[in-house]
């Protein structure tokens, strides 16, 4: 009895006991909740996160003020992050996330809001071709491959995604390009207003955007100056399927040149309309419109019957009556006047398969085609091309049933190409079922002082003759290519010194087996001047492309 009675521990050493574990789960949850606090707090985030974060990005990113709450929203001010340069590559006065952790951690991707209040981008080239986001480019890693995971239909599980809203408010993306005069070309598209609402699963969401664009272009000589300005708005309403594959679109895209002077004075009062409407089975239209004070000027569009779930169907594309007023909003900013010129194009496309095969066939015409550059002009070409081709992606398959292409300079011949029979091209294991063919390219009389606008200083003279004979056989596998070029009369500075009366031959015969292995039965550049060899270099060999894991 005597020795049960002192087995059991007095009652004041029991209490003791139970205040010191008591007071130990006091302090560790003080210390969490310390730790919560620290951890969460805006110092630690912005002494202790941001420069890890400056490291990993080569950059400096700093932010005024930052609000953590990790199981509901992040909150962050006046976001800075800076390179090169006097201005910062990004600058944001509120960055705001709000989300359901929990949702998010049981894999369905629950946000209520992403908002971007003022982002501004600025993109700044120097005259020596670096620029200010070369920092960030170089922190990637190179060389880098991220293997894709095998899918399984069975146990694959679609991802869940609710976002609420997506608001990107007054924001500014500029871009500018600095001249070794002094000089230099500026891109802005500011108050840009972006809105996305309910993007989820299954169901249907809209989206709306408005931005103003400007253009201030101060090239040196050969280009010309020019200013451009015009406001863009759009509006989309759409609807996912569970999988998140778009079964319908519908909404049209806005773009209007309100003032254009300078080498961009043609494209005043330019208009431009995106118009879309696709249904689960079929496009309806895919169109890009342009006029200029209510006259229609040409048109890109694409329609046809298209199985979104299946990526099946067949489509008509065409390029209509595209000429100068639409194509010097692509030029003019490099001083290019295209002059008299329309591009048409008629395109049927079909697509099989789940899209894996791809047949296509069309006709596309070039008429005067006429550009002028610092008050040089070239001459007027026209061109034609027809072709039929089909592509089978599962089995690394091409076959080129028809090409033909021909191009006439102040309607004498040019250039031309032209197939002799269906040519097949394999570069899988499987070789087609189509016999031998051969491919024709010639160039001939192509005068480079006609082109020197586009060629400069460094080339003033010249005549040029291309020749090339591509020649498939073994159903695709084996190609045979015999290339041969030759310029006469060539004038041209190289290195600050001139030459004249200089000839260049080139000739390159080969053969290319699976695309795998490459024999060169002859490489051979000869260069002459007045008649005399300067320089003669040829090789032959065999190579083989090193496989990348």
């Amino acid at each position: 009895m005597n020795e049960m009675q002192s087995s059991i521990p007095p009652s004041g050493k029991r209490h003791r006991s139970l205040r010191i574990l008591i007071k130990f789960f006091v302090v560790l949850i003080l210390l969490l909740v310390a730790v919560w606090f620290v951890v969460t707090s805006s110092g630690f985030f912005k002494s202790f996160i941001l420069p890890r974060v400056s490291k990993a990005i080569n950059a400096t990113v700093t932010v005024e003020d930052a609000v953590i709450s990790p199981f509901s929203h992040v909150t962050l001010r006046n976001l800075k992050v800076q390179t090169t340069g006097v201005d910062p590559v990004v600058t944001a006065k509120e960055i705001r996330i709000r989300y359901h952790l929990m949702d998010i951690l049981r894999g369905n991707l629950d946000i209520e809001e992403v908002a971007l209040v003022s982002p501004v981008i600025n993109l700044v080239e120097n005259p020596d071709g670096t620029s200010n986001l070369d920092p960030l480019l170089k922190s990637q890693p190179k060389g880098t491959k991220t293997s894709s995971p095998a899918k399984n239909s069975k146990t694959s599980k679609t991802l869940r995604i609710y976002l609420k809203k997506f608001a990107l408010t007054d924001a500014t993306i500029r871009k500018i390009k600095n001249y070794s005069n002094g000089q230099h070309d500026v891109t802005e598209i500011s108050n840009v207003n972006v809105t996305l609402d309910n993007l989820k699963n299954g169901e249907s969401g809209k989206l709306q955007l408005n931005a103003g664009m400007n253009i201030e272009n101060n090239p040196p000589s050969p280009g010309a100056s020019g200013n451009l300005q015009a406001n863009v708005a759009g509006n989309f309403t759409f609807v996912l399927a569970d999988d998140l594959k778009p079964l319908s679109i519908q909404g049209n895209t806005r773009l209007d040149v309100t003032q254009a002077a300078g080498a961009l004075q043609d494209l005043a009062a330019l208009g431009a309309n995106f118009d879309c409407e696709i249904t689960p089975t079929n496009i309806t239209q895919i169109a890009l419109r342009f006029q200029k004070s209510g006259a229609q000027l040409g048109a890109l569009q694409v329609s046809g019957p298209f199985d979104v779930e299946k990526t099946e169907g067949r489509l008509n594309v065409e390029i209509l009556g595209l000429d100068r007023q639409v194509l010097n909003l692509f030029g003019a900013a490099s001083g290019i006047d295209f002059g008299g010129t329309t591009i048409n194009s008629t395109n049927q496309i079909e697509l099989t398969k789940s899209g894996s095969v791809i047949a296509a066939a069309g006709q596309f015409t070039i008429a005067s085609l006429q550009l002028t550059r610092a008050n040089q002009t070239t001459p007027t070409l026209d061109a034609l091309a027809d072709y039929n081709v089909t592509v089978d992606c599962a089995a690394q398959t091409a076959l080129l049933n028809a090409l033909t292409f021909s191009a006439t300079q102040n309607h004498n011949p040019l250039a031309r190409a032209e197939l002799s029979s269906p040519m097949s091209i394999c570069w899988g294991d499987t070789a087609a079922a189509a016999g031998d063919a051969t491919l024709n390219v010639t160039v001939a009389g192509l005068n480079l002082a006609d082109w020197k606008p586009f060629l400069g200083d460094a080339v003033s003279g010249g005549n040029v003759n291309f020749s090339a004979k591509l020649l498939s056989q073994s159903g695709g596998k084996q190609l045979a290519f015999d290339i041969g070029s030759q310029i006469t009369n060539l004038a041209a500075n190289f290195a600050g010194s001139r030459i004249s009366q200089a000839g260049i031959d080139v000739r390159v015969r080969g053969q290319a087996v699976d695309f795998k292995q490459f024999k060169w039965d002859e490489c051979r550049l000869q260069v002459a001047q007045e008649n005399k060899p300067l320089l003669t270099v040829s090789a032959t060999g065999t190579c083989e492309p090193v496989a990348q894991n």
